[in-house]
């Protein structure tokens, strides 16, 4: 479901909220579940640059900070040309 409807991961139970494979899993399927991932995981830099390491287009979903950060997408971006 949460692959299909990113929204559907605010209405997840807590734990799978805030489990780091499931949310990594399920932005492998669809990008825009970053931004109803939790805030603890949206602001773990690397957690966000696993995330955009399993869907580029996470990216996109990132909070501000990050996308404002040239160093932080030089990585981010890095990583998916390699």
């Amino acid at each position: 479901a949460v692959g299909q409807n990113a929204a559907a991961l605010q209405h997840a139970p807590e734990d799978l909220r805030s489990d780091r494979g499931f949310v990594l899993a399920a932005v492998g399927q669809n990008a825009a579940v970053l931004q109803h991932a939790p805030e603890d995981l949206r602001s773990d830099r690397g957690f966000v640059l696993s995330a955009v390491g399993q869907n580029a287009a996470a990216l996109q979903h990132a909070p501000e900070d990050l996308r404002s950060d040239q160093d932080f997408v030089l990585v981010a971006v890095g990583q998916n040309a390699a």
